[in-house]
């Protein structure tokens, strides 16, 4: 990467990567001017509370247990698809990948339907292909992680839909999108950050009361809403900004 850059004219050694485990982030927050972490609230506390001893500026982006509202009215396709991308994308990976998935009770079949269906069909590689879809968990213990989730909430009485299988013929560390109901608050899948391709269906009748529950969380990174109703492209006013979407 450092090379890439100097190459397209950027002075050498203004950008560097430096990787390792707990060890090496001690080390920069104990030496720089200003911090920007993006982890777990586990870590965020630590740093935070270095970066208070030194009386430095520091930024946090944390953990989610971010949450998907699909009301009655919402659009079917754009809200399985969007689904899909909260969920599943980076495996899951994402502080503000979608982990759970509240659908009005006259959408929740279809709803499911269709989501279930398209998780199925996903394609997991490890190569640059483009029509690969999901790739790999980054790490073992994020694997052994999200096979304990699973186990436990279907010891608990959840009910698996899609998914749920590790995958050692696409590679080491693969786990396939995975669908749950029946999610209760006595499994650790309910509140706890998952970090990894495993999303909780549950149905609701009243939005007060599903907006009550949604809200009942630790957590406040993210959340998604449908119905949304994507606008037809228009022809381009005035200087054209580049976008990006994490």
């Amino acid at each position: 990467m450092q090379a890439l850059q100097e190459e397209a004219g950027l002075p050498e050694g203004l950008f560097q990567v430096v990787t390792g485990d707990g060890e090496v982030g001690q080390a920069l927050v104990a030496s720089a001017d200003f911090i920007a972490l993006t982890g777990s609230t586990a870590t965020g506390r630590r740093v935070a509370l270095q970066a208070g001893e030194r009386l430095i500026g520091v930024s946090l982006e944390l953990g989610g247990k971010n949450p998907m509202l699909v009301l009655e009215e919402a659009d079917l396709e754009a809200a399985v698809d969007g689904a899909i991308r909260g969920a599943f994308a980076n495996a899951g990976q994402l502080c503000v990948g979608i982990e759970r998935i509240y659908v009005h009770e006259r959408l929740f079949e279809p709803f499911t339907h269709r989501l279930v269906e398209k998780t199925m069909a996903l394609r997991l590689g490890a190569t640059l292909d483009h029509r690969i879809q999901v790739g790999s968990l980054s790490v073992q213990r994020q694997l052994e992680t999200v096979q304990a989730y699973l186990q436990d909430a279907l010891a608990k009485g959840a009910t698996l839909l899609a998914g749920g299988r590790v995958r050692p013929e696409v590679g080491p560390l693969f786990f396939e999108p995975t669908i749950l109901t029946h999610v209760t608050p006595e499994m650790r899948v309910y509140a706890e950050e998952r970090f990894s391709p495993v999303v909780s269906l549950y149905k609701f009748s009243d939005l007060e009361q599903v907006l009550e529950l949604i809200n009942q969380s630790e957590y406040g990174l993210n959340a998604k809403y449908f119905p949304i109703r994507f606008l037809p492209p228009q022809p381009p006013v005035g200087p054209r900004l580049a976008t990006g979407l994490a």
